[in-house]
């Protein structure tokens, strides 16, 4: 276990994606930079079964690529995408009777389905070789935040592997950045919170193995294979129906995402707010899924019920900040855990110190 300095140039809560990424970014750009990454999970992280945003857009397949110096290991860990594919019209037909709209080919700038599990597990032994600082099982206590030029105070604990707790511990913090996802850290306790108009929920599953769309299909189709060059596994699949969208994602692991995404007005969290009602949603919603995931062994399900929010303010320049789902997030629809993840810059200032 890291045994932390009692000052940093930046403390960051929270060491998923867009934590890890954030300091990854900063460490890159200012080796000297001194950087604290505190996660409350431990190091056991099972591919294709973390957590859900799998699929990146061009942006921030960008950014990992080009501000991070990913762009080998995405290449040998992950998968190419082949863009958005989109199946409309009639849900309870066949799929391949379906209005699709999707790419024929790989496009020109490179985007990734990426294993969350995966990725994570990596950038955090990456963080240790760049020389941040991180430490797992860290629950954050409190965050005192300064409105002077004196630094923030973060109190957390930490806990072993049997989960008997640490005493409390302090560190001084000139920048303190928030990516503690949905616990929001900063949002709750600086009251910044706004609702948003987007009223959606969702529940997804991880399934072991390949469930590959082509395979949804009558495949000698006279209109169905000529559509695209390549294997529409690749591609971000939506089956798209009144009120709702329904994601097909493989991982690299070998795994597959299925998710539901849904206008409350339309289809109420309580329709599918557990595995079993899930289930039977989209058998009634997408049979064709239904009898072809009936026989799948679940990896996990989750679920998360007014999935989008938005907030009064994400950074301050009293030097804090909150990034990925920790300051706001809209709709999964648009991959933004990788678009809007840990990107933030601080540049040398005059005085020695830094500005955000």
């Amino acid at each position: 276990m890291v045994n932390p300095a009692q000052r940093y140039d930046v403390v960051i809560c929270g060491g998923g994606l867009a934590g890890l990424t954030l300091s990854r970014q900063l460490r890159r750009a200012m080796p000297d930079l001194t950087v604290l990454v505190l996660e409350r999970s431990g190091s056991e992280i099972a591919d294709g079964a973390h957590k859900v945003g799998e699929a990146t857009v061009e942006g921030g397949a960008h950014y990992f690529g080009e501000q991070l110096g990913l762009t080998g290991y995405l290449n040998r860990r992950h998968l190419h995408k082949l863009g958005l594919r989109m199946f409309f019209g009639d849900p309870q037909g066949p799929l391949e009777a379906r209005p699709e709209l999707g790419a024929r080919r790989f496009p020109r700038v490179t985007s990734y389905q990426i294993d969350r599990g995966r990725l994570e597990r990596d950038l955090r032994q990456g963080a240790s070789e760049l020389g941040i600082d991180l430490i797992e099982r860290a629950q954050v206590l409190d965050i005192e935040l300064s409105t002077a030029d004196d630094d923030h105070v973060v109190r957390f604990e930490t806990r072993d592997e049997g989960g008997d707790q640490s005493g409390e511990q302090t560190v001084l913090a000139r920048f303190v950045v928030d990516a503690s996802g949905r616990r929001r850290l900063l949002q709750r306790k600086l009251d910044l919170g706004a609702t948003s108009p987007h009223k959606i929920n969702s529940a997804w599953w991880r399934f072991r193995g390949e469930y590959d769309v082509e395979k949804m299909t009558d495949t000698s189709s006279p209109t169905w294979r000529p559509k695209t060059q390549e294997r529409r596994w690749f591609s971000t699949n939506h089956l798209m129906g009144a009120g709702y969208w329904v994601w097909m994602i493989p991982l690299s692991s070998g795994n597959t995402s299925i998710g539901i995404v849904t206008d409350d007005d339309i289809h109420p969290f309580r329709t599918y707010s557990t595995e079993e009602k899930a289930l039977q949603w989209i058998a009634e919603h997408e049979p064709a899924l239904a009898s072809f995931i009936k026989d799948a062994e679940p990896i996990d399900f989750l679920r998360v019920r007014n999935a989008s929010y938005s907030s009064e303010q994400i950074f301050s320049h009293h030097r804090w900040a909150c990034v990925g789902e920790a300051g706001v997030f809209l709709d999964a629809f648009y991959s933004p855990g990788s678009h809007r993840g840990g990107r933030a810059d601080l540049h040398p200032a005059d005085t020695g110190g830094y500005v955000a």
